[in-house]
């Protein structure tokens, strides 16, 4: 990633940059948390890979707990949009 490139985003369990477009995004609001295939809410939010093996570890390892610096609920984790092309 070269100084100045926008839209690249961290992956919260292989900590790898890659464009927006090829992560999930859990966003916090006032209402809770919300997964979203799209940017439309704002918030902070944390991104994690479509692999099945960035999720699972995220979720194993309860990486969104130190994104938010809050202790997230499981039902957050549950919810992970899984799709079915992704390794």
């Amino acid at each position: 990633m070269r100084k100045g490139d926008t839209g690249f985003r961290l992956c919260v369990s292989c900590r790898t940059f890659k464009r927006q477009e090829e992560l999930l995004r859990v966003t916090k609001t006032d209402a809770g948390y919300i997964w979203q295939p799209e940017p439309t809410v704002h918030g902070r939010s944390a991104y994690v890979c479509r692999k099945a093996c960035c999720i699972e570890r995220m979720r194993s390892r309860r990486l969104l707990n130190r994104s938010f610096k809050a202790s997230v609920p499981d039902e957050v984790y549950e919810a992970v949009p899984v799709e079915e092309n992704h390794e």
